[in-house]
């Protein structure tokens, strides 16, 4: 089927209880990131074009969305990919390597 909001339909093993709430399946949990983290990357711009910075906040948002998108077998979809080129490059490697460690 392709790649929908950044994960393959072959990773999307659905979960079926009939007595509990709905879980959500992988596919979705990479959707609803990727959606946050669209959200949270347009806020970081206005930070950027109002305050010339973005909030250390904002920062390691993006750097544990980003993670856990990888972490749950999906990738960051190009609209973010993207938005993430336009920020500044001030991501510290000790942030990414922490926060992407099990």
């Amino acid at each position: 089927m392709g790649e929908v909001w950044g994960v393959n339909s072959e990773q999307s093993g659905a979960d079926s209880s009939s007595t509990s709430k709905p879980k959500k399946n992988k596919k979705q949990n990479v959707k609803d990131m990727n959606i946050g983290l669209y959200y949270i990357l347009k806020d970081a711009r206005k930070q950027l074009a109002f305050r010339g910075e973005m909030s250390n906040e904002s920062l390691i948002k993006v750097l544990v969305l980003t993670c856990k998108i990888q972490q749950a077998g999906g990738k960051v979809i190009p609209v973010n990919q993207e938005m993430m080129k336009t920020l500044p490059q001030i991501q510290p490697t000790f942030y990414q390597d922490g926060i992407c460690s099990p």
